[in-house]
């Protein structure tokens, strides 16, 4: 029998005192389940606590989870009408990546917090969290953009503490943030059934492989590979991809000189300013990757 979200998150919770193994459960203050509505039509995914959220145990309540509370208030949203995890429920020491092995052991309960909620879009926060369900995608290619996986859709953006280090994201994530109440609308008016045959399963996906949020299973006919959400309305679609630049000559033209990443940093609060003290996913560039996010 399927667990409930109360249920699952006393599981989560339960484990601290749990030998497992595997470093962050071991070392952290405490286990983070996530925390929401659990039957929110929206989902955001981040990839770990950090270390504010390690000492609360509630996600996302640093520097970025107050920024996550504006991009929310800017669609009419609150963290009462949304369900906010991470990949790992535990805080990596130092805010270090999650080792593979330590995704894949917090996994199962992810998936169970997915199936129990069944949301219809799920926001995915950051480079590290789209990687573990839309792998191969970069970020700054794919922000803002729906995409259709197994019968799910997935919204990437930037993670809000990129805007933090990077003022010139502020505009952009606003700008993907302000498509999700009509993304999640047309997915409800589209109906589950028809985004299943769009994605090319005949059958809703079923446990053993067939986890619309695995993966690692991608070689299941229930999972295949993500394609663009067909629903997605062309003229939203340009309004958002015009929106930066919109901000940007908003800018020269008040101030009589282009936008540069200094200035747009200097307006937001910088993270010394909140009394947080650190943000939930500080910069780490992947091997191979420069950049933040």
């Amino acid at each position: 029998m399927a667990r409930s979200i109360e249920e699952i998150a006393r599981a989560i919770l339960a484990h601290k005192d749990e030998p497992c193994g595997f470093e962050p459960c071991s070392t952290c203050t405490q286990m983070v389940p996530g925390n929401g509505d659990p039957n929110a039509s929206i989902m955001f995914i981040g990839e770990a606590p950090g270390k504010n959220e390690d000492a609360q145990g509630i996600p996302f309540v640093g520097a970025a989870g107050k920024l996550l509370d504006e991009l929310l208030a800017s669609v009419g949203m609150t963290r009462g009408d949304v369900f906010v995890a991470n990949v790992l429920k535990a805080r990596p020491p130092g805010n270090r990546d999650p080792l593979p092995e330590e995704a894949a052991h917090h996994w199962p309960w992810l998936e169970e917090q997915i199936a129990a909620i069944d949301p219809d879009v799920i926001v995915l926060l950051g480079r590290h969290a789209m990687a573990r369900f839309l792998p191969n995608r970069k970020i700054s290619e794919d922000h803002g953009q729906p995409r259709l996986k197994a019968g799910q859709v997935y919204l990437p953006v930037y993670h809000p503490a990129a805007a933090l280090y990077n003022g010139g994201l502020r505009g952009t994530l606003f700008a993907d943030f302000a498509q999700i109440p009509s993304l999640a609308e047309r997915v409800r008016e589209t109906g589950r059934e028809t985004l299943l045959a769009r994605s090319g399963v005949v059958t809703a996906p079923s446990g053993g492989g067939g986890s619309a949020a695995n993966p690692e299973a991608d070689d299941s006919a229930a999972i295949g590979t993500d394609v663009p959400a067909e629903f997605a309305d062309p003229a939203e679609a340009a309004t958002v991809a015009q929106s930066q630049a919109s901000f940007e000559g908003d800018y020269s033209r008040e101030y009589g000189q282009p936008l540069d990443g200094m200035s747009a940093a200097r307006m937001i609060t910088s993270p010394e300013r909140y009394e947080s003290e650190s943000v939930d996913e500080p910069p780490r560039p992947a091997p191979g990757q420069s950049g933040l996010f």
